[in-house]
Parts: C-alpha cells; structure tokens; sequence
C-alpha cells in the first residue's frame, strides 16, 4: 500500500483532531445550558432570599435566586450600562447601587431600561426613590456585550456613570462600596423602575448539539476526503 501523500496527510492530521474536540466542547456547553436552565427552574421555586443574611457572594449557587433587601439607594453612583436595545431602541440599563441595613456588599438593582438621547453627548439622569425601600427581584449577572472593547470605566468622575459592561471589581473604587458579583433585577411591579421586559432565561442546549453535530460531520467529510484522494493516488500508481 502506498503511503499518503504528506501534504493530506498533514492536514487530516491537523484537523481532524480540532474539528472532533470542537464537537465534543459544543456537547459540553450543551450540558452546562443544560444545568443553567435546570438551576433557574429549581432557584426560582426556592424561598425568597433575604441579602442582608448573605455571609459568603457565591454566584453560581446564588445566580437565579428570587432575592430581597431594604436600604438606601446611592442617588450619585448611578451606573449606565450603554448599548442596550428595547424594541429596537437603543439606550441604557440603570443600575443604582443600593446599601443594605446589613451586609458587607452594595446591591446594584438593576432598575431597567431608558432611551438614549438623540444627542449622546448628553446623559441623562434618572430619578432615584428617596429614603430607604425595600426592593425584591431575581440575581443574575449583568448583560453582557458581545466583544469587550477598551476598559469598563472609560470615564471616571462623571456622574452617571456610563458604562459598557459591568465589571463589580473595576466599580468599587467609585462606588465607594463594594459592589455583590451579580445584580438584582427589579421585579416590574415594584416602584421605582423603568421598562422592566426580563425574558426568561433560554439558553437553547439543542443548538449546542446541532454545531457539534456540524463538526462532527465535517471531521468525517475530512477522513471521506482523505481515503479518496489515498485511493485515487494508490490506483494512479498501480495504473502506471
């Protein structure tokens, strides 16, 4: 038997490996949508949480629960998180940071949606509920962009604060409290909020399974290509 030319050869065995790990990741993130859409049914089914006895932030047994606390909203560290669309509408998320009766962490509760002004230059300044509240919605992490571009703070000391992606840790030196890792979204019967349109969560493993699907039918499209052109080879030199 003639061995493989080394230009196909080299490149099935390049890629054949990545194109099967690459299905084999898909079908993992599939199991963790899996999981996510699972913790969101059981968390939302938990009692109400009460923040003020949260010892320890960890987000991933926290993300998805209903939770509740009373404090003060920090009327001059309000957060803008830019670039968010309703019903095609460009404009801002307002995330106010609350400060609890108890607790070492601040609360950002994420209050919903405003528009943006036609002139971007200008910022606007969404009224804030005086004195203390109490508040209840679902933690969950922030919205996120679809590629970080430049730093989370792009213009510190202007107030709002406008920001494109929420990054606790980078927040806190201007806040002047230590921000919780998720956010509270407010619930939209509650006082105090803006467009409030939470779309449950649906994380869609199947389309996790259909891409591993796809690279698991090119790698074996790859290994077809490869015994052809080793045959084809094999008989051109059997012919000659």
């Amino acid at each position: 038997m003639r061995r493989p030319r080394l230009v196909p050869a080299l490149a099935t065995a390049l890629l054949l490996p990545l194109l099967i790990s690459l299905g084999f990741w898909q079908l993992h993130r599939a199991d963790e949508k899996r999981a996510l859409e699972q913790a969101y049914v059981r968390r939302g089914e938990a009692p109400i949480l009460d923040l003020a006895r949260v010892a320890r932030w960890d987000e991933g047994r926290l993300r998805y629960r209903r939770a509740r606390v009373r404090g003060r909203y920090l009327a001059s560290r309000q957060v803008l998180l830019d670039n968010q669309v309703h019903e095609g509408r460009a404009g801002y998320h307002v995330l106010t940071p609350l400060l609890p009766e108890a607790g070492e962490h601040c609360v950002l509760v994420d209050r919903g949606w405003i528009p943006a002004p036609g002139d971007r230059s200008r910022v606007p300044e969404p009224g804030v509920p005086p004195g203390t509240v109490s508040v209840r919605g679902l933690l969950d992490r922030a919205p996120e962009p679809g590629i970080r571009m430049g730093t989370a703070v792009a213009t510190p000391g202007r107030w709002p604060l406008v920001v494109p992606w929420v990054d606790a840790a980078a927040l806190a030196p201007h806040l002047g409290c230590r921000p919780a890792p998720l956010v509270l979204k407010l619930d939209p019967d509650l006082a105090g909020g803006f467009v409030r349109d939470w779309p449950p969560v649906r994380l869609q493993p199947e389309k996790s399974v259909s891409y591993a699907v796809q690279w698991f039918t090119m790698a074996g499209v790859l290994v077809v290509i490869f015994l052809v052109l080793h045959l084809r080879h094999r008989n051109d030199d059997e012919a000659t």
